[in-house]
Parts: structure tokens; C-alpha cells; sequence
């Protein structure tokens, strides 16, 4: 629900076309629901069912990558693969739902960014991200092909080229949801920058230390980087 209240209103990324559906309309009717996805132009071309429960986007508690999702996916398996996405929920309310979208294939860059720093809350963008063409690197856990890059929120910094969309889209998704942590997952194919998923960010506390200081104290460490080393200021 939330990626179909952006699709017209976001401008720094795309969003894959979707159907979402609950559990309990799956339950009550699977042809029907079927149908739905098989009369969508794009639903020819591989795809993907997405899980989508409640307790993934809950402000209280993350359940991001808890529940499967089941990439190529042909018209014919696409019951198995929906039955296979629930029974991932354990006990399914009916509340709970499916998301099916096409393929995306050709990657070049996958990642999850943050708007805030997960361990603290404080106000650093944390983006992990691949860029080896492998879209689970991240999702799945695998930290040895993963790069990070942090940036202070509020100035300046260098960033990677490949990672500048990212976070356009980033101060792009916090005007229109007008929140501040959220939990966005992203790709990079032949034609751009493409919005996978945004949830609310579970991060720690807010730090006790006030902005101002925050930024008084980069200021002060930047100084003495440039000072003190050739090898550039942080960002």
C-alpha cells in the first residue's frame, strides 16, 4: 500500500508496477486473485511475489527479511508461490498480505539505506549496498560482498557517484511521508534508480546530544582531518 501511495508522486526513482492483495482474499477466492495479476500486461515477463505482513512495517518492531519472497516466478507457479509467501507468515491474519510485481533483472547496484544511524538514531545516512550485480547480497545477510557508506544528514560530504540518486530519493520519500527514519530498499538496473520498499526505521533512541553540537563537534573533526592527513575530511 504504501509503494502504491507513492507511485505517482515520487520523481527520483521508479516503482515497479504491483498488485497487492490480502490473505484473506486469497483464501476466500485464489482464482480470482489470479486473474487479477494475469490481467496485467506486465505479468507475461517473470515475477516476483513479495511478502508483505504487518509486522514488516510496524514502528515498533522490524520483521524486514523474516518472510520469503520467491523471485521467477511464471504465471503457472504463481499459487505455489503465493501459498509458499504466506505459510512464511506462520500463523496469517487475515490482514496480512501478497505483493506481485515483475522481475526486476539486470542490476548493477543493490542496497537498504537508512535515514538515520539503526544503532542510535542519530543523524547519519547509512547506506549498505552491492555493487557486484548480486540483489540478495543485502537482504540475504551477506556482509562480506557488502560496502557501507555513512554521511552526516545536515552537510556536505562526498559520496559515491552510483549513490547520489540514493540519496535524492532519501530527502525525496521524508517530504512526501513527512518522517525522518524510515528504511528504504533500492536497486539500479540499465534504466535507473528503482524504489524497492520504504518502512518506518525501528532505531535506537534519539541521541541525547542536541544538533548543534552534533554539528559543532563534525566541524571541529573535519578541521583537524584536514589538517592533520592527505587522505580527505569524513563524511
Amino acid at each position: 500500500e504504501t509503494l502504491a501511495r507513492l507511485t505517482p508522486h515520487v520523481r527520483s526513482a521508479r516503482i515497479l508496477p504491483l498488485v497487492h492483495f490480502s490473505v484473506a482474499d486469497w483464501r476466500a477466492d485464489p482464482c480470482a486473485v489470479a486473474a487479477r495479476v494475469a490481467a496485467q500486461s506486465w505479468s507475461a515477463a517473470p515475477l516476483i511475489v513479495r511478502s508483505s505482513a504487518r509486522s514488516e512495517d510496524s514502528a515498533h518492531a522490524s520483521g524486514a527479511g523474516r518472510y520469503l519472497s520467491v523471485a521467477n516466478v511464471g504465471r503457472e507457479a504463481l499459487a505455489d508461490a503465493v501459498g509458499r509467501v504466506i505459510a512464511s507468515y506462520g500463523a496469517a491474519a487475515d490482514d496480512d498480505q501478497v505483493l506481485v510485481q515483475p522481475m526486476l533483472s539486470g542490476i548493477s547496484v543493490s542496497g537498504v539505506a537508512f535515514t538515520r544511524d539503526p544503532n542510535t538514531g542519530s543523524s547519519y545516512v547509512v547506506i549498505n549496498y552491492d555493487d557486484r550485480g548480486d540483489p540478495t547480497a543485502v537482504t540475504g545477510g551477506r556482509a562480506d560482498k557488502l560496502n557501507t557508506f555513512i554521511c552526516w544528514k545536515h552537510g556536505g560530504g562526498r559520496c559515491p557517484a552510483e549513490l547520489r540518486p540514493v540519496l535524492d530519493l532519501l530527502s525525496e520519500l521524508e517530504g512526501h511521508l513527512l518522517h525522518d527514519s524510515l528504511d528504504v530498499e533500492f536497486a539500479v538496473d540499465a534504466t535507473g534508480l528503482v524504489l524497492l520498499q520504504v518502512r518506518p526505521l525501528v532505531a535506537g533512541q534519539r541521541p541525547a546530544i542536541k544538533l548543534d553540537t552534533q554539528k559543532r563537534a563534525l566541524q571541529a573533526d573535519r578541521k583537524s582531518t584536514r589538517l592533520n592527513s592527505s587522505h580527505g575530511y569524513i563524511s
